[in-house]
């Protein structure tokens, strides 16, 4: 799977597809989506969000929050 980094895009290939639990039927009143190509974009990207809660699990979110400040920090040392 790839998210394009504006997060207004994902492409999915047919494991990822099948890892996630969607189908073709799952787009049923998606326009923005495209099952033939496996893309996903704007609101689109609404058919995948339920499918991928692992994505927003608050721990999740705050492990890197803590990964991301050790790194800003080890930054910020070597230029002081």
């Amino acid at each position: 799977m790839l998210w394009h980094r504006s997060f207004h895009e994902l492409i999915a290939n047919d494991a990822a597809l099948n890892l996630l639990g969607v189908t073709e039927s799952d787009l049923v009143g998606h326009p923005l989506t495209n099952w033939a190509k496996g893309h996903f974009y704007e609101n689109g990207l609404y058919a995948l969000i339920p499918k991928m809660p692992f994505l927003f699990d608050p721990a999740r979110f705050g492990k890197k929050d803590r990964q991301t400040d050790r790194q800003t920090d080890r930054q910020t040392d070597r230029k002081t």
